[in-house]
């Protein structure tokens, strides 16, 4: 009943929230001016849902929740992302202040009630702290910015996202954790009050406060429950369940590089800008992707309980095949 309640309340503040922050976006400093290259709009839009996003997502949690103190961490992390993403929209703050943001969230999270049991290739128990401390680290920074990075078209981002977390919450539900199902319940009501504005042509986009949230919380939801004891699922799993934001991302910057360009320079390589270029409209390029997120979520599912090495492979031949 909680979890329901939880996302009706985080879709009702979203869907009240939207359109005050539409209005208000020009006082906040809050616009997306289109730059004539890698933009698909061509008016100035509104770039504040992000806000929505994230206060209708805490403010349901904050309420249900009778225990926060095992995600403090992961609240105070996820504050910071947010604070640093209004700067980075408001501002358009250099990359390494935005990374620092991105360090400072990973780091509290990693200091907050997190136990690692389960590290990929090196089985059950906290063998290698040293080594699983770091991967995690790298994970999460990688999604945040992979799903920063493919916030590119209306919809995208935020509807790729509910299917992730709609996958983690189910896992949360299979290991006995109400906490995250909570979290992933609220965060897909957000997304849904969101969409209803988001979708083609949008009214309003999430930003970078949004994208980066989204990649944060997906990212740390999804590294919670692979490390569930209760669930004996591989820690790989995490990869494939936000699978398509990382593909798209290492593609782009393994072909910046190829042409001698720097890999974190933007350009219109990603995948929904090829899909553009072969002649797909919006809308259907946005579907395209979703149901490239269905297809590898639909993997996950039938190989949750398989080695890391069958998962890390079926990755690799989802990916080459894409």
């Amino acid at each position: 009943m909680e979890i329901a309640i939880s996302f009706a309340l985080a879709l009702f503040v979203a869907t009240v929230l939207v359109p005050i922050l539409i209005r208000v976006a020009p006082a906040l400093g809050l616009v997306d001016v289109p730059d004539g290259n890698r933009k698909v709009h061509r008016d100035p839009i509104p770039r504040c849902g992000g806000l929505a996003i994230a206060l209708a997502t805490i403010l349901p949690v904050a309420f249900w929740l009778r225990d926060t103190t095992p995600l403090f961490g992961f609240f105070l992390g996820a504050a910071i992302i947010v604070v640093f993403g209004y700067f980075d929209d408001r501002h358009e703050l250099n990359f390494k202040w935005k990374f620092l943001g991105q360090l400072i969230a990973v780091f509290v999270f990693l200091l907050g009630d997190l136990e690692i049991t389960k590290t990929p290739f090196f089985g059950l128990g906290d063998q290698v702290p040293w080594l699983s401390y770091p991967i995690i680290a790298l994970f999460i920074l990688g999604v945040t910015n992979a799903v920063n990075l493919s916030d590119g078209l209306d919809g995208l981002a935020a509807g790729s996202s509910l299917l992730s977390l709609a996958f983690i919450g189910y896992l949360g539900f299979v290991a006995g954790q109400p906490a995250l199902v909570l979290v992933t319940a609220a965060t897909s009501g957000a997304l849904l009050g969101f969409l209803r504005f988001n979708t083609h042509p949008a009214r309003i986009f999430m930003g970078d406060t949004g994208s980066q949230f989204l990649g944060f919380v997906t990212a740390c939801m999804a590294v919670l429950v692979t490390q569930s004891p209760a669930l004996a699922v591989s820690p790989m799993l995490a990869v494939l369940v936000v699978g398509v934001p990382i593909l798209d991302t290492l593609l782009v910057m393994m072909l910046r590089m190829r042409d001698g360009r720097s890999p974190f320079m933007p350009d219109n390589r990603h995948l929904h800008h090829q899909f553009l270029a072969v002649g797909l409209q919006h809308y259907q390029a946005v579907a395209a992707l979703y149901l490239l997120n269905f297809a590898l979520l639909g993997l996950c599912y039938l190989i949750r309980y398989e080695s890391d090495l069958l998962v890390l492979l079926v990755y690799l031949l989802f990916s080459v095949t894409t």
